[in-house]
């Protein structure tokens, strides 16, 4: 009863009390967890000082070992221990520390990068110790210092740290900051295991991983076919990681390793084990993936030990370290090659070194403040001191720029998460979270200031760049890094590793001369080699020289004999100042002749080359003027001829003038492009240098050349046309010898010059020019010579022309002079009435506007009877004068700007185009001119404003552009997107803040490819914007195999052409229409479909039409319902809603109500009227579209003009600056800004802005009102992947369909075929074709089927490759059993017969026919039969050895046993003969050797088979394409026919031998029986040697199977067969008598 009670009151009260119990356990947690909360912060210990630091808004940590050597204190543990000691100063990470304060206070000045936030640091010394590296990582997370009451909130107090400098010791710091996210980047930390991701996700480095070193230490062991090398390393993260990766490569590319050993800088054993390796290796070449530290104590080692003489291929991390470089080291380590970091000098660090790091940031300097309350005491600097007048080993820092990249990486990713704007400067106040700085370091991407590109790739690694350094003396006995070549990971795998191999220098100084050396007779120096070009001083420059001179001093003295005669008929006649031009230029053609002479230089290289092409064209210009006057001449004596007005001095000079300049040009281009130059050609001569000028662009040349034979071939047809004229014309017969002369030279030089080697090059062309010149000068002024001084009397007016015509010209020429200044002085004024723009403003500076705000243009009638009426217009276009009234919005918010242009103000003047092209040529000219001109005005070419907005349409502002384009007025568009205004060259002052239709055209292809359409029609606008839009799309549409079914357009006019283009689609296969139209078109044909009701297609639409309102109606939808297309961005202009209803009608409009604002040109308020019904109308302004276009332009312009007028904020603007236009174009090209919207505004190379569409789906809601949905976007501005994104889930497609419309012209061809193009129809139009057998197409649409891999064959459906069915000989199969059948009784015969025998043995007839060999017959035959089962099944190794060697074997050893009874028979009769004793030659023991003897032979034969190639199994696959045969190769064949040959040749002599002694007496009959056998045999293997040869397949064992089985019963039956009869059946032929008598046994 007591325990029931206890049992219900433990069931009543258990649940209660364990409750409690739970209440109080939580309670007590919550208590101990709220003492933990508000426990303060402390360090545990000593806090651990930085060695340098600096405090700032923003603290960056530092950790380098910048002393070596760390004294550890007394660990007793009876006191607290000492703080660490650290000494031996390490320069190179000294200088990385001070190059972190260099760039923190390099961006501290920085006014654009974190512009108001001040970068502090705090900078440990780690002393090259793990323990001291793990204390300063603790020491940066904690902070110095706690107050009291500051509790542990988990932040640390620096968003990045900057460290460490050796792989292992990055891993530690890695590590223990890693739970807490704080990035850390590294300069010089090249592990490996440091890209995962996993293990290291804050991890960066601004140096490349040893996965490129190592891929780069490959390239180069394998760049010298080096394939037997060594390899250390050190025993750390950095050394195993690097060298695993080595290792790896080097065996995937067959590089040997002869050892691979590693030591840590503490195991001095290991490091005497390493040395002792490296001295009895055999391999010369060792790989050392050594850290700092421990290729230190390596080569130290090795110069004791004065091990030298291998080539020594080394890593970043010693390779270029001059501390290592000493006499002792050199003699180990000289000719070492390794990849060295990048040399780079950082600006101003040199100097910073000397003052300003000690000045300002070395906390124990003598400048008063900057002791800090860290600087416990000043001792730990003291060697520090020592080194404040260093900089010699600044100009071979290399990983210091590694630090100051990491550096600007972690500012460049504050300046982004603080929002930092150059303006308003950074948001301070934000909190940046540690995970928040490494997704900014992930997305860094700047330049820095010496042109290096810096960002992460998706390990946190950089990209891999080496330079190759090659460790030489120099001739003084200095030690130098020369570098030899470079590693760049960026480039092709073929272009990364580039070798200059004549710079190197090996080990042991062994050299090759470099290029420019040659050895010495002796061999043991390099001597330059002797320079070879063109002197004046040798023989040929010699005589070159005189002629040259020669030919000066010949023009001279015509020059001179002409100027003294110029009076003179003869020199009159033959135009005296084309004679004398001629003569002058003669003089330079053959002084420049000398430039060519003397060594090559520079100048001299350019020099030579161009004024021999400017000096001969000068020349033949001036013959080619002088034949052109003699055909002129002889034309002006014709009865009413007047051509030499056309031809008379002036023109004379301008045509050698124009001539001359062409060539100057061409120089010109040449010397700019790609000019000669001094090149020292080694290519001929190995010996010898020849100096020579290098053509530089060899076009260049030729075009030289090429312009004067062209000249040349033209004077000399002109000269040739005109030889026959009257003989006081006959100049003309001496030009034509003159040319032929000069043609005939020059052509001949062309060969000469190419094929002639060295300084005789030179030479040829001197001749060339001084042969040409002197053939001129000959063959023109000789004649005129001889007449001058030695025929006198036929120098006169009556023997020379007649009168001249040049009066006339030369009255001409005045007249014509006269009517030009009288033009230029003419005043400006308007043809007609002036054009007044619709809106206006006055100011400062004017910008231009032209907009369609009217759509319907009103044409006066033009019967030319009266002047013409202004053009009217009509029908309010809503689109574009929102666009009207954005522009003015955006000048009004600039005008009140106080930091836009301060003290300017920008008016207006906004024309109507009513969207006609007559409209938008008068509104251009009237945008140009202004509306009147003062009195006094002259034409200067000025425009009256700086720039222009507009035009909507592209085909209008190319007018536009074209129209201001020679005066270099820029027009800004704000929805012109045409590809074709982004000719510069056609349009150099266009811009637009809309992007080129190249981009929508490449977008539309992207759309129909992601949907999957083929076969797609294309219906374009007639004009510039839908051709060259199309012409893009189908461009792009070819290459991307999409099919275009028809590509039509038409223009708003062409009705005709309207109607065709409808018939066309109607008549289409394809379901979906790409419609690149203009707005108006696009409206014009969806009218026509909605009239002849073609519904259906799938409508793929352009930004000029796909968001209009007004082309939504009932009709419209059912045509273009479900319609994509791409759309510009909708931004939302704040206050330009409220603008529109009330500001602009009061102060903008001039004919409203409001006093002062009725413009001087609003000469007629009507013309406002349809403009005033949309005064309190504004709900369209949130579609607008183009409106911030058109607001990006105004401001554009703005920024341009603020920076030319030199605007300060407080100073103002220099207003009395003229600006000419094409100023504001060239500041257009260098505007960037950001609108308040937030978009950043800056123009490309093209003068376009960067492609931003939305993609917009027509589709119609449940009330039925119809929207444009946004189902994607377009942006050009994101890699290629990222560019197009399409949601097809919230797309409503043609006909309200929820499922994606198909146009394809051929349907999908399925696995298992392949398409083949229909003939005559485009690529998308093919006939599905079954694969071939053999081959498969595993995807649908395939263009071609695959052949399937050698043991593959196609399944039935052709689309998929399955096994081969193996074919071979199997026990299963019925000719297997069949011959496994008669093999076994093969067996069972020769058995029973050996039993027999055994049985009889003691008979006379089993006695008679040598019982023994008889026995080893049949032992021998049934190994025969049994070694044919060894054919039969799957070939195997074994098997294939096993089957044709125990073939062979047992088949001599069979014909062996043969043999021998027949030598016995013809022994036996021997011995019956009296005096016979030849049996005791051939007793048992000599035929049981033979028997041995000859099988032994076959043995051998086997042997030496299987020794050198022995058979194997084989895949045959060439008799059945289907099926894989599985069979026995024979490795050597010729091993196999000489097992079969040795057989068939035992077999033979038997048979000779049997034949022999068939004719014995009756009682030697065996030999009958072993004749036939033998026949047989033979008959057997004769006959399976072609049958073996023939047979395909397994059949190929069968046979061979047969021919063992046959020739075996061949031998059982014709040997035993008849001894068995007579045992069994004639028992009583049995007995001596009758065997040693007659025997009645038959033959087989």
């Amino acid at each position: 009863m007591l325990y029931q009670i206890i049992c219900i009151w433990y069931l009543l009260w258990s649940p209660i009390i364990g409750m409690l119990l739970f209440l109080y356990a939580l309670l007590l947690f919550h208590q101990h967890h709220a003492e933990v909360e508000n426990t303060p912060c402390q360090t545990m210990g000593d806090p651990n000082y930085p060695l340098f630091f600096k405090d700032g808004d923003v603290t960056i940590g530092g950790i380098f070992p910048i002393h070596r050597k760390e004294t550890l204190p007394s660990f007793e543990f009876m006191e607290k221990p000492q703080l660490l000691l650290c000494s031996s100063v390490n320069l190179r990470n000294l200088l990385l520390a001070q190059v972190m304060i260099f760039t923190i206070e390099e961006i501290n000045r920085n006014e654009t990068l974190l512009p108001n936030v001040s970068i502090g640091y705090r900078i440990y010394d780690t002393c090259s110790s793990r323990l001291s590296t793990m204390s300063a990582t603790m020491g940066l997370m904690n902070g110095p210092d706690f107050g009291s009451g500051d509790t542990c909130n988990g932040q640390p107090p620096l968003p990045a740290i900057i460290g460490e400098t050796e792989s292992s010791a990055t891993v530690i710091l890695s590590r223990t900051t890693g739970p807490f996210k704080i990035p850390v980047i590294s300069p010089s930390a090249t592990c490996v295991c440091l890209s995962n991701r996993k293990d290291y996700p804050s991890f960066f480095r601004t140096i490349a991983s040893d996965y490129h070193q190592s891929s780069a230490l490959v390239n180069i062991v394998k760049h010298f076919g080096w394939s037997w090398v060594g390899a250390v390393n050190s025993d750390t993260d950095y050394g195993n990681n690097g060298m695993a990766v080595f290792l790896k490569i080097a065996q995937e590319e067959g590089i040997c390793v002869e050892y691979s050993v590693k030591f840590y800088r503490t195991e001095t054993e290991k490091l005497k084990k390493v040395v002792d390796t490296i001295k009895k290796g055999t391999a010369k070449v060792v790989v050392a993936f050594v850290s700092f530290v421990e290729m230190g104590l390596l080569i130290d080692q090795l110069s004791i030990q004065n091990i030298a003489g291998f080539q020594m291929i080394g890593v970043e991390s010693w390779i270029a370290t001059t501390n290592y470089i000493t006499p002792n080291s050199f003699h180990s380590l000289g000719g070492s090659l390794g990849f060295a970091v990048r040399k780079i000098n950082i600006e101003g660090f040199a100097d910073y070194l000397l003052q300003a790091f000690w000045d300002t940031a070395f906390p124990c300097s003598q400048s008063e403040g900057n002791f800090s309350q860290y600087v416990l005491s000043c001792s730990r600097y003291e060697e520090l001191l020592a080194l404040k007048s260093n900089n010699e080993n600044v100009p071979e820092l290399r990983y210091e720029y590694n630090v100051y990249k990491a550096v600007y990486a972690v500012a460049h990713a504050l300046h982004s998460l603080l929002k930092c704007t150059e303006l308003k400067g950074c948001e301070k106040s934000l909190t940046i979270q540690p995970q928040q700085m490494v997704e900014a370091m992930k997305k860094v991407n700047f330049t820095t200031k010496m042109g290096d590109h810096v960002w992460f790739d998706s390990s946190g690694g950089a990209v891999a760049q080496y330079e190759v350094v090659n460790w030489q003396q120099d001739s003084d006995g200095s030690f130098q890094f020369k570098s030899v070549g470079y590693y760049d990971a960026s480039l092709p795998p073929h272009q990364r590793l580039q070798l200059d191999t004549k710079k190197i220098i090996w080990a042991g100084g062994l050299l090759e001369c470099p290029g420019e050396y040659w050895s010495n007779a002796e061999k043991n120096n390099c001597v330059l080699k002797t320079v070879e070009f063109l002197s004046f001083t040798e023989f040929m420059g010699i005589v070159l020289v005189f002629f040259s001179l020669f030919g000066v001093g010949i023009t001279a003295l015509v020059a001179i004999l002409f100027y003294s005669k110029k009076d003179t008929p003869i020199v009159k006649a033959n135009n005296s100042e084309l004679s004398f031009l001629l003569l002058f230029s003669l003089t330079l053609c053959f002084l420049c002749s000398l430039t060519f002479i003397g060594r090559p230089t520079e100048w001299s290289c350019m020099l030579r080359h161009t004024a021999f092409g400017i000096t001969f064209v000068l020349c033949i210009s001036c013959v080619l003027g002088k034949t052109i006057v003699v055909l002129m001449a002889f034309k002006a004596t014709l009865p009413g001829s007047n051509v030499m007005k056309w031809f008379g001095p002036k023109q004379q000079r301008l045509s050698v003038f124009t001539f001359t300049l062409t060539q100057v040009l061409i120089c010109v281009l040449w010397l700019t492009i790609s000019p000669p130059f001094p090149h020292k050609n080694m290519k001929y001569y190995k010996e010898k240098i020849i100096l020579e000028c290098s053509l530089g662009s060899v076009i260049g040349f030729w075009a030289v050349l090429g312009y004067i034979g062209l000249l040349a071939i033209w004077c000399f047809i002109l000269s040739f046309l005109a030889r026959k004229l009257p003989d006081n014309f006959n100049e003309a017969k001496f030009i034509t010898f003159s040319m032929l002369i000069f043609c005939a030279v020059w052509i001949t030089f062309i060969p000469a010059y190419v094929s002639s080697p060295g300084k005789f090059t030179v030479a040829v062309e001197i001749f060339a020019i001084l042969a040409s010149s002197f053939g001129l000068l000959f063959c023109i002024f000789v004649p005129k010579c001889y007449i001058i001084l030695l025929k006198p009397e036929q120098n006169t007016k009556q023997n020379m022309m007649g009168t001249s015509k040049m009066f006339l010209f030369l009255y001409t020429l005045l007249l014509f002079h006269q009517l030009h200044t009288k033009a230029g002085n003419t005043l400006c004024r308007i043809m007609g009435d002036p054009q007044y723009p619709l809106l206006s403003k006055d100011g400062d500076i004017t910008i231009g506007a032209l907009f369609p705000v009217h759509s319907i243009e009103t044409l006066p009638t033009f019967e030319f009877t009266q002047k013409p009426q202004l053009l009217s217009c009509s029908s309010v276009y809503l689109r574009d004068f929102r666009l009207a009234q954005i522009m003015i919005f955006a000048i009004e918010e600039i005008n009140r700007s106080e930091r836009l242009l301060p003290n300017v103000s920008i008016g207006y003047r906004i024309y109507d185009t009513c969207g006609s092209r007559l409209s938008t040529m008068s509104a251009t000219l009237g945008l140009m001119n202004g509306q009147e001109f003062g009195a006094g005005y002259r034409c200067n070419g000025q425009s009256p404003l700086n720039a222009i907005i507009g035009e909507s349409e592209s085909s209008a502002t190319v007018i536009l552009s074209k129209t201001t384009g020679p005066f270099k007025i820029p027009v800004i568009s704000h929805s012109a997107s045409c590809e074709c205004l982004s000719n510069r060259k056609e349009h150099p002052t266009v811009f637009r803040t809309m992007a080129s239709d190249y981009y929508q055209s490449r977008a539309l292809a992207s759309i129909v490819k992601d949907l999957g359409w083929s076969w797609v029609g294309a219906v374009n606008s007639d004009n510039e914007y839908g051709n060259y839009g199309m012409a893009i799309f189908l461009k792009i549409a070819q290459e991307n195999g999409i099919c275009v079914e028809y590509s039509v357009k038409f223009y708003r006019t062409e009705k005709e052409k309207l109607q065709k283009v409808v018939d066309t689609i109607r008549k289409s296969t394809a379901k979906v229409i790409i419609a690149f139209t203009s707005l108006p078109e696009m409206g014009l044909l969806i009218d026509q479909l909605s009239t002849e009701n073609i519904t259906g297609f799938q409508i793929i639409g352009v930004k000029s039409w796909i968001t209009v309102k007004s082309l939504i109606t009932p009709n419209s939808f059912r045509v273009l319902g479900g319609s994509l297309g791409f759309a510009v961005r909708k931004i939302n202009v704040e206050g330009f809603a409220d603008y529109v209803i009330k500001e602009f009608w009061n102060t903008a409009f001039p004919c409203s109500q409001s006093e002062g604002n009725s413009s001087q040109y609003a000469l007629s308020c009507s013309r406002y009227k349809e403009l005033l019904l949309l005064k309190h109308y504004n709900e369209d302004v949130p579609e607008q579209r183009y409106a911030s276009y058109v607001y990006k332009a105004v401001y554009a312009v703005a920024h341009s003009l603020h920076s030319l007028l030199k605007c300060k904020e407080k100073e103002g603007c220099e207003k009395d600056l003229t600006i000419q236009p094409q100023q504001i174009v060239e500041a257009l090209k260098k505007v960037n800004f950001t609108i308040k919207m937030g978009d950043r505004v800056w123009f490309d190379s093209t003068g376009g802005a960067v492609a931003q569409y939305d993609i917009i789906n027509w589709q119609q809601e449940s009330d039925g009102s119809i929207q444009f949905k946004s189902v994607g976007y377009y942006d050009a501005s994101l890699p290629p992947h990222q560019r197009f994104v399409l949601h097809t889930e919230n797309i409503i497609w043609a006909g309200g369909q929820l499922e994606k419309p198909k146009s394809v012209c051929s349907e999908n061809c399925p696995p298992g075929t392949r398409k083949a193009a229909q003939k005559g129809r485009p690529v998308c139009c093919y006939d599905c074709i079954p694969c071939a057998e053999g081959e498969i197409s595993n995807e649908t649409d395939s263009n071609n089927c695959k052949q399937c891999p050698g043991e593959y064959w196609s399944n039935a459906e052709k689309n998929k490759c399955v096994l081969k069915a193996v074919e071979f000989l199997s026990f299963t199969e019925v000719m297997g059993i069949v011959l496994v059948f008669f093999s076994l009784l093969g067996v069972g015969l020769t058995v029973m017969v050996a039993i027999l025998f055994y049985r009889k043995k003691n008979t006379p007839i089993i006695k008679a026919n040598n019982s023994e060999l008889s026995f080893l017959l049949l032992f021998s035959l049934t190994l025969c039969f049994l070694c044919s089962l060894t054919f039969i099944g799957r070939p195997t190794e074994w098997s294939c050895m096993l089957r044709h060697t125990v073939f062979g074997i047992t088949f001599v050893l069979c014909i062996s046993c043969v043999l021998s009874k027949t030598i016995v028979v013809l022994m036996a009769f021997k011995a019956t003969l009296p005096g016979s004793n030849v049996m005791k030659w051939f007793g048992p023991a000599q035929q049981r050797l033979s028997v041995l003897a000859f099988t032994l032979v076959q043995v051998l034969i086997c042997v030496l088979w299987l020794t050198i190639s022995p058979p194997f199994p084989l895949k045959n696959m060439k008799y059945y394409k289907e099926k894989i045969v599985l069979e026995c190769s024979l490795g050597s064949v010729i091993g196999f026919w000489s097992v079969l040959g040795y057989i068939g040749l035992l077999a033979v002599l038997c048979f000779i031998l049997a034949f022999l002694a068939r004719t014995l007496p009756d009682n030697f009959n065996e030999a009958k029986f072993i004749t036939f056998s033998m026949l047989i045999f033979c008959a057997v293997w004769i006959t399976f040697i072609p049958a073996y040869v023939s047979s395909p397949g397994k059949f190929t064992v069968a046979v061979e199977i047969f021919a063992i089985l046959a020739s075996s019963f061949g031998l059982l039956f014709c040997i035993f067969a008849p001894t068995c009869y007579i045992i069994l059946f004639k028992p009583e032929e049995n007995t001596k008598q009758n065997i040693m008598g007659k025997t009645t046994s038959k033959p087989c």
